[in-house]
């Protein structure tokens, strides 16, 4: 058990290195004023915990499209899968220390002397929370769809290119997420396929190095404060059932965490000056993919787009009106043609999934269909079930449609711990309102 643990966390680690490689070169591409600077030839003191912090989530978006884009022809469980992954980074990691010295990047050594008790406890909690779910990712996997088709995708992925038609012989093999493939590109090395157990964790243990680098800062900013209660909210039920929710590669635990974090990122972005346009940028990745792993969240990505286009638009009046043109210069283009490009190559690689397992844009939605020979059946009557199921699981079918289903609904509240954690968040917004009215 120990010698296992200790595997999961140094998985955990080499992991985070290697997403670090592929996002630095984006983060400080995205950082404030750092095309001013190059072009001053002037040295800036750069955060070392806000790079950390911007570089990881660009390395997961950017994997993410890698994966996806190498399963349309490639196993993901192999040797040319492990090469490529690895020399992306390697790229990478070159091309982000020839910007930073083009940049004249002087990067600050870390203080620890002003950090007060409670910053380290919050860490220490952290760090527990983590060791337990590396133990935890050893033992049993409890969620339903785990077995149902979780792990059959997986292995699909696996020892397959993407297959064409595989939606035919079971519709949930359809899906479009970005989930399993990455918990099957993670069965490479000593994990021997069974790779998916570290995913989820994986998600977790990000989130919990962006807190802990947040806290370690000297200035807390309105997100880290999102990202606290958040990180509460989603811990409680993942710790507490993390054999279900962690353990398992269900895709609804990965959304929450990046979700949350994303949700944190957005808050910065709204509330900062000087680092908006690097804190927007990794809000509109961690909507991207949140979208990848679960096409629904587009929802989530328009409205993070639409509220800071809106933000955008608020910063150049405001420049206008001050007659200043330095704001310009703090929002290159380049950054958005990034993330333009990125949001493309991402929807152009889950196009082409779509396009081979079942032959439906978007599937389990039903907006149109390509002519392929393989075309998988009308979604629609398992989309039906599913939601029927959601409902009332008793009679599907017949809470599928109409309002008939809502009493029964209510009468499962109270045994359900969801209700409890929104009923405990509720009171607590109410009193950090009152707090924050006097």
């Amino acid at each position: 058990m120990i010698t296992g643990t200790v595997l999961v966390l140094l998985s955990w680690t080499l992991l985070v290195g290697l997403l670090l490689c592929l996002g630095a070169a984006a983060a400080l591409l995205a950082s404030p004023n750092a095309r001013r600077s190059a072009s001053m030839g002037t040295s800036k003191s750069t955060s070392n915990g806000a790079l950390i912090r911007s570089a990881m989530w660009w390395g997961l978006a950017i994997a993410t499209v890698l994966v996806l884009a190498i399963g349309l022809w490639q196993p993901l469980t192999s040797g040319t899968t492990a090469v490529i992954i690895l020399s992306a980074a390697a790229v990478m990691a070159g091309l982000a220390a020839v910007i930073a010295r083009f940049q004249g990047r002087r990067f600050t050594r870390p203080s620890l002397r002003q950090t007060n008790a409670w910053q380290w406890a919050l860490i220490a909690s952290l760090t527990l929370g983590v060791i337990y779910l590396a133990v935890a990712a050893l033992g049993p996997m409890t969620n339903y769809d785990t077995g149902l088709y979780h792990l059959g995708v997986i292995k699909y992925d696996s020892q397959y290119s993407t297959i064409p038609g595989l939606a035919n012989l079971f519709f949930p093999y359809g899906y479009n997420t970005s989930q399993f493939p990455l918990a099957a590109v993670l069965g490479n090395g000593p994990w021997d396929g069974v790779g998916y157990r570290l995913l989820n964790g994986l998600m977790v243990t990000l989130m919990a190095i962006d807190l802990a680098v947040r806290v370690l800062s000297r200035r807390l900013t309105v997100g880290t404060t999102v990202l606290i209660v958040g990180t509460l909210a989603a811990w409680v039920p993942m710790i507490a059932l993390s054999d279900y929710w962690v353990t398992s590669p269900s895709s609804d635990s990965a959304v929450f965490v990046v979700t949350v974090v994303a949700s944190a990122y957005l808050a910065d972005a709204l509330w900062s000056s000087r680092r908006w346009q690097a804190d927007a940028a990794v809000a509109l990745v961690l909507a991207l993919v949140a979208f990848a792993l679960r096409p629904l969240m587009l929802f989530y990505l328009v409205g993070v787009t639409c509220v800071l286009a809106l933000q955008l638009i608020r910063q150049v009046r405001q420049a206008r009106e001050q007659g200043s043109g330095g704001q310009k210069s703090s929002q290159p283009k380049l950054v958005w043609a990034l993330l333009a490009g990125l949001a493309a190559v991402l929807l152009a690689a889950q196009t082409a999934r779509d396009y081979l397992l079942s032959g439906w844009f978007q599937y389990p939605l039903s907006l149109f269909t390509f002519d392929v020979p393989w075309l998988a059946g009308n979604p629609s009557e398992p989309r039906t079930a599913t939601l029927g199921a959601a409902r009332d699981p008793s009679r599907l079918w017949e809470a599928a449609e109409g309002w008939d289903w809502i009493p029964a609904w209510l009468g499962r509240l109270p045994q359900q711990w969801e209700t409890f954690e929104l009923l405990g968040l509720g009171i607590g917004i109410i009193f950090v309102a009152v707090v924050a009215q006097r």
